[in-house]
Order: structure tokens, then sequence, then C-alpha cells
């Protein structure tokens, strides 16, 4: 096989005059874009009416703090010491606090029962005997 040898070699320099054109180049057409979006807008919005800038009303704050605090202390003491139907139709009753701590202590521990309790165990007919002996005792009537 013959052997070829590289006769050309790359310049070391690059030509300077198509780096400039291209940099010119580039200027011309942002320039010419922005020219040509100032018409437009000039033509498509035009100027801009001057709004004078708006006051708005001062904010209402708090004149008495005193008073309105003692309106709002008020109405919780009025929420909290009387009777209020909640809901007629349904019987629903909303009573004072110290009306309530009353009837809770009155049941003891049963008052902090829950609301909906879960169902208790089958019991066998011993255990029910049993259990009706242990109140039977308690209030001293005789069992049945």
């Amino acid at each position: 096989m013959p052997e070829i040898h590289a006769t050309h070699t790359e310049p070391n320099t690059v030509s300077a005059r198509p780096v400039l054109l291209t940099v010119i180049g580039f200027f011309v057409f942002v320039a010419l874009c922005l020219v040509g979006l100032f018409y437009y807008f000039r033509a498509d919005v035009g100027p801009r009416p001057f709004l004078e800038p708006r006051t708005f009303p001062a904010p209402r704050l708090q004149t008495s703090a005193l008073t309105d605090l003692q309106t709002l202390l008020k109405q919780q003491r009025e929420k909290l010491t009387a009777y209020v139907w909640v809901d007629k139709a349904q019987g629903i009753v909303r009573i004072p606090i110290s009306r309530a701590m009353e009837i809770i202590a009155a049941k003891g521990e049963d008052g902090l029962a829950p609301l909906n309790p879960p169902p208790a165990p089958e019991q066998s007919a011993s255990e029910r005997a049993a259990q009706a002996l242990r109140s039977a005792t308690r209030t001293g009537k005789a069992p049945q």
C-alpha cells in the first residue's frame, strides 16, 4: 500500500473578518427588532393615560378595647350560665356549666362513662344471677 503524506495543514489563526461581520450583523438585527417593537407598541397600544394614585380608607381599628373585652366576656358568661334550646324538636338543651358539673358529680364514676358504651359481652345465667344478687344486697331489695 502506498503511503499518503499530508502536505496541507490547518492555519494557526482565525480570520477576523467573518467573526466581525457576524457580530455586526447580530447587533444590526437586535437594533431592527427593537425599532420594530417600538413602532408596533405605539401603533397597537398607544400612549397610556396617567392614573392618579387611589387613596384607600383608613382601617377600622379597635377604638375601645376595654368595652369590647367586657362585651365579649359578658357574651361568654351568658352562654355558660343560661338555659337555651339547641334543638327543640329533638329535646337538646344547653344547660349552665355549673348544673352540668352537679349532674356529673351526682352520677359518680358512671357520670364519666362514654355516651355510646360498647355492647356488653354475653353473660352466662350464673353470672347474671351473681350480678343480680350483688345489686340486691346494695339496694336492700330481694332478687327476683
